[in-house]
């Protein structure tokens, strides 16, 4: 018997005579998989989102001291001297350090 669409979005089957009928479905092979495949993607979503922590054993270990980069020969160097930094004069006037009066909120 042949299937013809049926308001658009079902489908409907012509039945020439009235009595019993079977209607069967197969569902495809790949199905099981799929929801197999799902279940495990839900499951890792799930424990990603409740923050577990990896386990020891499978952390990467780290460096204890992770710094790329030290600018400073030592904590709390002064800045390069101004004039030779070549730097354009709103820049210099950026980079100065402010006097006393200036961080109380005295202006001269």
């Amino acid at each position: 018997m042949d299937a013809r669409p049926a308001f658009g979005v079902t489908t409907a089957f012509d039945v020439a005579t009235a009595g019993l009928g079977e209607l069967t479905y197969r569902t495809p092979g790949g199905r099981a998989v799929a929801l197999a495949g799902q279940a495990v993607l839900w499951l890792v979503a799930l424990v990603l989102a409740s923050r577990l922590g990896i386990p020891r054993i499978l952390r990467r270990t780290r460096a204890q001291d992770e710094t790329l980069l030290d600018l400073d020969d030592e904590a709390g160097a002064d800045l390069p001297d101004l004039e030779e930094s070549g730097l354009g004069g709103w820049v210099e006037e950026l980079l100065e350090r402010p006097t006393d009066e200036q961080r109380d909120g005295v202006r001269p």
